[in-house]
């Protein structure tokens, strides 16, 4: 259960009474022409050695970065042959349980991790039902969020993350593995509490939206006008959200992040909609443009060509306000 608060960084050194040997095994997996280049292998690992670097970095960054000034050499990434290694040069991963007992061993970390993912969304669950008895609720009726929490797992102490989770027609409140998750749900989880404490408001914002833009955005990829309004009143309470000062965690913070959406709401989504009906626009005379090329010869260039247009445009609108 401590898995979640390991990162995967830094074991590819290994110890230090294995650098050395690491180090002279790594240059000679690199291709011929490149390894008689760092000759003698001996005085190059010394003198890499002696040089500072931390864990954190990523060893074959520092070994290309500092061999080529060195020598000139530049080694490009592919030419390292990891699988050429002798297995006592790649760490080894022991999982053990609470009373010590291993359940899982491997060279994998990652692996070793998404192997054991079930077995960590069970405990959770059982953790979840024990201290967050609340599941389904509809507003703000609590004081507040803690960004993690701990618990002792035997002898180990467990960190989680709590966060909101989005259940559409309402929101919980579930324990995440790492940090990531915590805040990429807690986001989702805002916009729903405002979303359904603030429905009335944005119906009618919606309403009045399709009436003003319902004939200047017609040529759209969405099945519906209506359901692309949705998305952009979506995409304006996360730009908002963001804006106010990203996530909150108790409850003053929600009532202030809500009057402050209410304030300014109308104004952004009318701002996105209208970069939105720019953005429809260009691919409009683009697809005008690209239908005139009726060569069967060019029909899947051009077919790529359009898609490729029109990831590029809503990466840029999504870059300003997603």
């Amino acid at each position: 259960m401590i898995l979640n608060q390991i990162k995967n960084m830094g074991f590819e050194w290994l110890v230090p009474g294995f650098r050395y040997e690491l180090i002279v095994s790594l240059i000679k997996t690199l291709p011929k022409f490149v390894r008689c280049k760092f000759i003698p292998i001996s005085k190059y690992v010394s003198d890499f050695l002696k040089k500072t670097f931390s864990l954190e970095e990523n060893i074959f960054d520092r070994l290309e970065y500092e061999f080529y000034k060195m020598s000139g050499v530049m080694i490009k990434k592919e030419y390292w042959k990891l699988d050429k290694l002798p297995m006592h040069l790649k760490m080894t991963f022991c999982i053990v349980d609470h009373n010590n007992q291993v359940i899982l061993k491997g060279k994998n970390l990652n692996l070793l991790k998404e192997s054991l993912r079930e077995n960590i969304k069970e405990i959770l669950s059982e953790i979840v039902k024990n201290n967050f008895i609340k599941t389904d609720f509809y507003e703000w009726n609590f004081k507040e969020i803690p960004q993690y929490y701990e618990f002792k797992y035997g002898k180990y102490l467990i960190k989680l993350y709590p966060a909101l989770f989005d259940k559409k027609n309402s929101v919980s409140i579930r324990l995440f593995e790492t940090k990531y998750e915590q805040e990429k749900s807690m986001l989702k989880g805002i916009r729903r509490l405002i979303l359904l404490n603030n429905n009335t408001i944005i119906k009618l914002l919606n309403r009045n939206l399709l009436k003003k833009y319902k004939m200047i955005l017609c040529f759209n990829c969405y099945n519906s006008i209506s359901e692309l309004i949705d998305d952009c009143i979506l995409c304006s309470i996360d730009y908002l959200i963001k804006k106010f000062g990203y996530l909150i965690w108790n409850k003053e913070d929600f009532e202030k992040i809500r009057k402050y959406i209410n304030l300014e709401l109308d104004n952004v989504v009318i701002e996105i909609i209208n970069l939105v009906k720019e953005i429809f626009d260009v691919l409009f005379l683009i697809n005008k443009q690209i239908k005139k090329c009726s060569n069967f010869s060019m029909s899947l260039s051009l077919a790529d060509l359009k898609k490729q247009l029109s990831n590029l445009i809503f990466n840029e609108f999504i870059s300003l306000y997603g």
